[in-house]
């Protein structure tokens, strides 16, 4: 998509709206990865990765709101990054030097 807008493309609402559907599938998919990793050193990382897929997101979303589905789509974004930052929240066992969390 940047290589077309430095030749001059102009992305419309339906592109912008599917690249912001695919950040939001990314943060989805990081948020998940970061529950399976729980109690690990790499869940912070992935709880980072989530938030940053899903600001991006919002950003794109929010240019396009009137476009089908932006609206839901963005509060579906604005639940996940909540959620998120509700794990974050969250006490953290130091791990041990596999990586895992120590007991």
């Amino acid at each position: 998509m940047k290589q077309a807008q430095r030749f001059g493309y102009t992305a419309g609402d339906r592109e912008t709206a599917q690249l912001a559907d695919g950040y939001r599938a990314r943060g989805d998919t990081l948020a998940r990865t970061a529950r399976a990793l729980a109690g690990t050193a790499q869940e912070q990382e992935a709880l980072t990765r989530s938030a940053e897929a899903y600001r991006q997101a919002i950003d794109l979303y929010a240019k396009v709101l009137g476009f089908a589905g932006c609206r839901a789509n963005m509060r579906a974004v604005q639940r996940g990054l909540e959620a998120g930052r509700a794990a974050d929240d969250r006490p953290h066992a130091k791990p041990d030097s596999t990586g895992l969390a120590a007991d």
